[in-house]
């Protein structure tokens, strides 16, 4: 049975982005339909938040958890009401199968911002470049 683990994050120094991740098997890109696991992760993430808006920046010391949805998404958890949706563009090829947490490469010092760049560990160099941040919130009572 594959599971999903969820890791604390650690962006806050390069090694964190080393630490395992334990995936399903047959993962796909966002050409294709998601797996039943990774579905259940993406609504179990996202499901009573809703999207108020875009960053450009986020402050990567807040990041508590990391989900890596497929090869063109992650999610980055800030807190339980408070998370960045990551849609990359031109993905990251093999990401969503690594048993890597992407490494940030190029970034602008505490923060991940649109146009810095990614790697996956133990894929051939491949980077990614990251775009705006969507956010999603706990609604307002």
């Amino acid at each position: 049975m594959s599971h999903i683990l969820t890791h604390h994050w650690a962006w806050k120094s390069a090694l964190a982005g080393l630490c395992l991740l334990t995936l399903p098997a047959g993962a796909t890109g966002d050409d294709t339909p998601l797996s039943a696991d990774r579905q259940a992760v993406l609504d179990r993430q996202l499901g009573s938040l809703v999207r108020t808006g875009e960053e450009m920046c986020i402050n990567r010391r807040r990041i508590s958890e990391v989900h890596v949805i497929s090869d063109n998404r992650i999610l980055f958890r800030v807190s339980r009401s408070l998370i960045y949706d990551q849609q990359l563009a031109e993905g990251c090829p093999g990401m969503a199968r690594s048993p890597y947490l992407p490494v940030p490469t190029r970034t602008s010092g505490s923060q991940l911002c649109a146009g810095d760049t990614i790697e996956v560990p133990d894929s051939r160099g491949a980077s990614c470049t990251l775009s705006s941040f969507s956010v999603w919130q706990r609604p307002a009572t």
